[in-house]
């Protein structure tokens, strides 16, 4: 029999020493040290999961843009919100500005340094456009296999992102 004492300060120190290493990890930098909790592996499936306004389409768009500042190369399917509504929650987490404050009658009273976090943010979303395709609609797994193979023609993507797949229409009406 084979027996080793653990030494669980050397362990330690092996263990988050190595989390910058060069893997194959996702990397999201700074993000609420979030290599610090979990590494994301390329081939990795990951459900979110919860009750209903419980913040899974937040914490989903903000770790494809984190993703997306970290020039990984991806793809954010919605099949439950309008691409008005995306369109404000990911300038709302770019700029820091609350979502509440962007009106649905397009009325916004936004401070002098609200005007400038949005332009910072309006900034941001142009140099994420490469990283980052959002696809907002009804689909099919047809659908959705045909618009990642659309965009895979000009980037290998990083990761893929499916946003409520109750809602993924099938095929036929028979199924």
């Amino acid at each position: 029999h084979n027996i080793e004492v653990l030494d669980f300060t050397k362990m330690a120190t092996n263990f988050f020493g190595s989390l910058d290493d060069e893997v194959n990890y996702l990397k999201t930098y700074e993000w609420l040290n979030f290599n610090k909790m979990l590494h994301i592996e390329k081939q990795d499936l990951i459900v979110i999961a919860g009750r209903p306004a419980m913040g899974k389409t937040a914490y989903s768009l903000s770790l494809a843009l984190q993703l997306a500042k970290n020039k990984h190369h991806g793809i954010f399917f919605s099949l439950e919100m309008s691409p008005t509504q995306l369109f404000k929650r990911s300038l709302s987490q770019l700029s820091g500005i609350p979502l509440s404050k962007f009106n649905r009658d397009g009325i916004m009273n936004f401070t002098d340094d609200e005007d400038k976090s949005l332009t910072l943010a309006k900034n941001e979303m142009s140099k994420l456009n490469d990283n980052f395709k959002v696809v907002s609609g009804n689909f099919t797994i047809e659908l959705i296999k045909q618009q990642i193979e659309i965009v895979s023609q000009f980037k290998q993507l990083n990761y893929i992102m499916i946003d409520y797949l109750q809602l993924i229409k099938p095929e036929n009406n028979s199924s």
